[in-house]
């Protein structure tokens, strides 16, 4: 099996290091969120923004998913619906096991929408 940061590590030219939204857009491929859900953008740009400025965690519901609607004309409460859905399909057909080597983790209930925004946020920051 391949190791996590090798995949996250491979080039797009073989010179270039892909940037932090398509590490993170590869990630989400890996994981089985694939890029025809919703889901797989409003993920992306909670995880982008959630590195570049963690205080956002601190209201996701209040300031992150109004602003990630505000960004795609859309309500805060389809972008919280769309995430959820993007996770459950990790969880019903994706590769979970990812996910559990990221975040040193192995529980079988699907994580809120919150945990896996942060937790993931949390492993490119580290990165």
């Amino acid at each position: 099996m391949i190791h996590i940061n090798q995949l996250l590590n491979q080039t797009v030219s073989g010179t270039q290091h892909l940037d932090l939204s398509g590490k993170i857009s590869k990630l989400l491929k890996q994981l089985g969120i694939t890029p025809n859900l919703k889901g797989y953008l409003y993920l992306r740009q909670a995880i982008e923004i959630g590195v570049r400025d963690p205080s956002v965690f601190d209201g996701i519901t209040k300031r992150l998913y109004p602003h990630i609607a505000e960004q795609n004309h859309t309500t805060s409460t389809s972008v919280e619906r769309t995430i959820r859905h993007a996770i459950d399909t990790v969880w019903s057909k994706g590769n979970k096991e990812l996910f559990w080597s990221i975040t040193q983790t192995c529980t079988m209930e699907r994580p809120t929408n919150s945990q896996f925004i942060i937790q993931l946020a949390e492993y490119f920051t580290e990165y």
